[in-house]
């Protein structure tokens, strides 16, 4: 099953409030909450607030967007970690999504991919103590920047509450997308819907035929994805309506 939704940093200048009243204007169904702006890690009142706001109109916070990095937070990485659970779960987001570390995985040593990949299985059992999932943003400079990687990782941890989320990579071909995608689909929770090429952001309409043929290829895999839109051309607010009609004719 797919479930539209909006990931608010696609609106950092926009308040939690604006958000809310522009995913509900544009029919869909839930917010990936952002913890660089609208829901910052440990500030458990603008958890709980946002929260009550996004259920309250009907909308589900599907995730909680961290910026934690793998490696990046030396010997305190658990209390971090920790108090990212502890905010996601205050939200009332049942999964984080979090880096798989700040370089590419050709620019890693065996040894530092090790100690990442014990401190995310740390990370992962913070995460199932709450009774909530973790998943990989799929993304350059980190060890998920290819599939290969990105699948090497999910089966190094193999824990069932650890997904990859997927996204087009705006620099490879449609047709190394498509791979890519094949690759990792059996381990592929949420997606972010954009249209880039490049540098260059266009309306999804522009990438209509790439974007069925990836949606076919999800449709493929028994699990639910939240489809959700992120960085509209400009960031313009006044977009989200037609993008948003655009994914859900896809759909029908």
């Amino acid at each position: 099953m797919f479930l539209t939704g909006l990931v608010s940093v696609t609106y950092r200048k926009m308040t939690p409030a604006e958000i809310i009243t522009a995913a509900r204007t544009a029919q869909l169904s839930a917010i990936e909450w952002g913890g660089d702006i609208h829901v910052p890690m440990g500030e458990t009142g603008t958890a709980a607030r946002v929260g009550g706001m996004t259920r309250g109109a009907a909308l589900q916070p599907i995730s909680y967007g961290t910026y934690y990095a793998a490696g990046t937070n030396g010997a305190q990485f658990e209390d971090v970690f920790r108090r990212c659970v502890e905010t996601a779960d205050i939200l009332g987001a049942p999964n984080l999504r979090l880096w798989a570390g700040k370089r590419n995985s050709e620019d890693v040593t065996k040894a530092e991919r090790a100690a990442m990949v014990e401190e995310l299985r740390t990370c992962a059992k913070l995460a199932a103590s709450r009774g909530k999932t973790i998943s990989f943003e799929y993304h350059q400079n980190s060890l998920t920047n290819c599939a290969p990687s990105a699948v090497q990782l999910i089966e190094e941890l193999a824990m069932p509450n650890v997904s990859l989320y997927w996204q087009p990579n705006q620099f490879v071909s449609f047709a190394q997308n498509v791979e890519n995608l094949q690759l990792v689909l059996p381990y592929v929770s949420n997606v972010h819907v954009f249209a880039w090429k490049e540098h260059d952001r266009f309306l999804l309409s522009e990438h209509a035929d790439m974007w069925r043929r990836y949606l076919d290829i999800l449709a493929q895999n028994p699990s639910d994805h939240g489809l959700l839109l992120e960085f509209v051309p400009n960031d313009d607010p006044s977009l989200l309506c037609g993008e948003a009609a655009t994914l859900r004719s896809w759909l029908k």
